[in-house]
């Protein structure tokens, strides 16, 4: 069994230089990148122009290890201290059903 935590970065629209920042810092590698423009549109939560080039989801290598990163939705607020949470992956299904329980 595998398990692994990430850090995942939550921004207030400046996702997009932070990830640069660590490529140069830390010689990270952007594994992948999708900014709110690029998802598929929800006809419930209409997405404001100015907040298209926004990060949705991202995720980089650093070493052996990963952080992910997005942007906040437009109207969130972003606090310090409460920008910061840590994704928990696993290989193994009952696991993972343990850990959401937990």
């Amino acid at each position: 069994m595998t398990v692994k935590l990430t850090a995942y970065l939550v921004m207030d629209g400046n996702a997009g230089e932070a990830i640069q920042f660590y490529e140069k810092a830390l010689d990270a590698q952007v594994l992948f990148t999708q900014s709110f423009g690029e998802m598929p549109a929800n006809p419930d939560f209409p997405l404001p122009e100015d907040a298209k080039g926004r990060i949705g989801h991202a995720m980089l290598q650093v070493g052996e290890s990963s952080l992910m990163f997005s942007d906040t939705f437009p109207g969130q607020t972003v606090q310090k201290g409460d920008n910061v949470t840590v994704c928990i992956t696993s290989d193994d299904k009952e696991k993972s059903q343990q850990f959401y329980n937990a």
